[in-house]
């Protein structure tokens, strides 16, 4: 019986203590889970610096190459050229940026003459001066050009004009007309009919420049019959193609058709 009450004394003294401590623990972990919620319900603010950052745009090295690099101008001007019996008379447009002067220039080889490198024909240093005559033309096919040099010698080439005077070898006594029509099978060429003593029809061909002619460019045919005037040319080049007909005698004398182009 002892024992009993014992043990329900020591059981009822542990209940007592636990219901203590609980009591103690309890309103400690109430306003932990208080200051918890509060803090949840904080809101924090945007940060301006943040905000404003995104508004500004960002520079990136092609934004940095496109600024500095600038925009390029249009200047090239027109040049026109008219031939007489022993000069070339040469005229252009007005150079309409800033000038410093004229640079006449010619070349027999170079199809874009340029300067310095090919013959330098004149200086004119006043830019509502557009006129110029070359009382010296070469024989051949000549090249001409103006160049428009700025105050820093910047250049601006004009337009390329192109005239032929014929060489001493060179004697027409005929006028042959040439045309050029694309077909499904190539280029079909006509021509006038040479009604002299000759050896040959050489058909010429070139994309390098307007004015072809045998020897000086590539043989694509060699007809030895007077009254055969045409011809199709098979395998034209993609881009401009120039053609002339070189009639050549049996003293080897020779004269070149008129030209013609045309595009594929």
């Amino acid at each position: 019986m002892k024992k009993k009450e014992l043990f329900l004394s020591i059981l009822l003294i542990c209940l007592i203590f636990i219901s203590s401590c609980k009591q103690e623990i309890q309103p400690v972990n109430e306003e932990e889970k208080k200051e918890t919620e509060e803090i949840s319900n904080i809101e924090i603010p945007e940060e301006e610096e943040t905000k404003e950052a995104e508004d500004i745009p960002v520079k990136t090295e092609e934004n940095e190459i496109a600024e500095e690099m600038p925009e390029e101008e249009e200047n090239k001007f027109t040049l026109t050229a008219e031939k007489t019996d022993s000069s070339v008379e040469l005229s252009w447009s007005e150079f309409p940026g800033e000038f410093k002067s004229y640079k006449v220039i010619r070349s027999i080889t170079n199809a874009n003459p340029a300067y310095p490198g090919d013959t330098f024909l004149k200086t004119i240093p006043y830019q509502d001066e557009t006129e110029y005559i070359d009382t010296d033309p070469e024989k051949g096919i000549s090249y001409y050009a103006v160049v428009a040099l700025g105050p820093l010698n910047e250049k601006t080439y004009s337009s390329i004009a192109t005239v032929e005077f014929p060489n001493s070898d060179e004697t027409p006594d005929q006028e042959i007309t040439l045309a050029a029509e694309k077909t499904e099978q190539g280029v079909l060429l006509k021509w006038d009919k040479y009604e002299g003593d000759f050896i040959y029809y050489k058909i010429v061909h070139t994309t390098k420049h307007p004015y072809p002619k045998y020897p000086d460019d590539t043989t694509i045919k060699t007809i030895p019959y007077a009254d055969v005037t045409e011809f199709i040319d098979i395998n034209p080049e993609q881009g401009l193609n120039y053609y002339g007909i070189t009639i050549v005698r049996p003293d080897r004398s020779r004269f070149t058709s008129k030209r013609v182009s045309i595009i594929i």
